[in-house]
């Protein structure tokens, strides 16, 4: 049998286990700095893009997220606590640190 080899985890992976690992607990373990909380502005809700799916997802507004990266035309690339990945404009997040 061949044997398998891991594939090294890209940038956005590696975020992304990161922001699991603070989800979860275990933070002794995270490499480097904390994923900092925001939330998304307003209430009621609001329907983002998923790349992965290619549709959009409704959340709710006051929901948890952490940035993975930053994308073009003043948007992020997100993680929800709710456990979706998803595209979000820049002005619709409000930054409120570690509580």
């Amino acid at each position: 049998m061949a044997k398998k080899t891991k594939k090294p985890l890209n940038i956005h992976e590696k975020k992304l286990k990161k922001i699991i690992q603070q989800l979860s607990g275990d933070v002794e373990n995270i490499d480097g700095e904390l994923v900092e909380p925001l939330i998304i502005r307003g209430s009621g809700s609001i329907y983002c893009y998923n790349p992965n799916t290619r549709e959009f997802v409704h959340v709710f507004r006051g929901t948890a997220v952490y940035v993975i990266t930053e994308l073009k035309d003043d948007k992020f690339l997100i993680y929800t606590t709710t456990g979706y990945v998803l595209e979000i404009e820049t002005q619709e997040l409000i930054d409120i640190g570690f509580d």
